[in-house]
């Protein structure tokens, strides 16, 4: 993104001087509010994810939660670009259930152009136009059974462009 500055000279003295440094600064705070907004790009839209599902895995208790195991699981969404983007998967928040300590969640993204992961992969070089994403979790608890909750994680996808 660019930003642009103005600036403008105006007499700051004689007749008026109030109403000079008043034009002044709401034009400095029109510009400061309103810039940011104008020169933000929305470049790639998402459809409207469904709710994933994770199943447990591991015997006699479960050690893992994992999307991969069933379609029904995994989270598919459509990206669509106006331009040509690059996609990258934020790291990964858990929003409900017990904290188990040494344990790791990963999600990671496919498409028709490649996949990337919430633990550092490459990104996925969007075209223009519609893509197909298919989004999966993994939770690893180093075979350590995890504790009886139910569990949310949140997985967040940018675009730049």
């Amino acid at each position: 993104m660019i930003s642009h500055f103005c600036f403008y000279q105006m007499p700051l003295s004689g007749k008026n001087l109030g109403h000079k440094l008043l034009i002044i600064l709401v034009t400095l705070i029109a510009y400061l509010v309103l810039a940011p907004n104008a020169s933000a790009e929305e470049v790639c839209t998402f459809s409207p994810p469904p709710n994933g599902g994770l199943e447990p895995k591991g015997s006699p208790l479960p050690t893992q939660l994992i999307s991969t195991s069933s379609p029904e699981f995994a989270v598919s969404v459509t990206v669509t670009c106006t331009k040509s983007a690059t996609l990258t998967v934020l790291p990964l928040t858990q929003a409900e259930g017990p904290s188990n300590s040494g344990s790791s969640a990963v999600a990671t993204v496919a498409s028709p152009f490649g996949s990337t992961s919430s633990n550092g992969g490459t990104s996925i070089n969007l075209p223009l136009g519609a893509t197909p994403l298919e989004i999966n979790l993994e939770v690893n608890n180093n075979s350590v059974p995890l504790k009886a909750g139910n569990y949310k994680y949140i997985v967040r996808l940018k675009t730049t462009p």
